[in-house]
């Protein structure tokens, strides 16, 4: 299934293995003008759950298409990252550690 971007979204396909999750598809990056820094507030949701809270929020992209992550605002509505597999999914995992409370003791 081919990756799109669709007024802050990213829809690409999903697929589900022994209890993990495999995204599938490019995510594209933005022009260098938006890759500076900036704050958000991120909510982390089971990966299902994705797609239909970015459509709530008016989010709409091509038929067939799977939400992975979209923006809203300040809003960034993201699959938890612990089932994921990469740097950014572990980084993201271990600070979403620290918001549920785990410390480096």
């Amino acid at each position: 299934m081919k990756a799109g971007i669709v007024g802050g979204l990213i829809a690409v396909g999903i697929a589900v293995t022994a209890g993990s999750v495999a995204l599938s598809g490019s995510v594209t990056r933005p022009p260098l003008a938006f890759q500076g820094n900036n704050w958000a507030i991120v909510q982390w949701v089971d990966w299902k759950d994705v797609d239909p809270m970015c459509r709530e929020l008016g989010v709409v992209t091509q038929p067939g298409q799977q939400i992975q992550a979209c923006t809203k605002g300040r809003l960034i509505i993201r699959p938890n990252p612990c089932p994921l597999s990469g740097y950014s999914a572990n980084l993201d995992c271990h600070e979403l550690g620290h918001i549920n409370g785990h410390t480096h003791g």
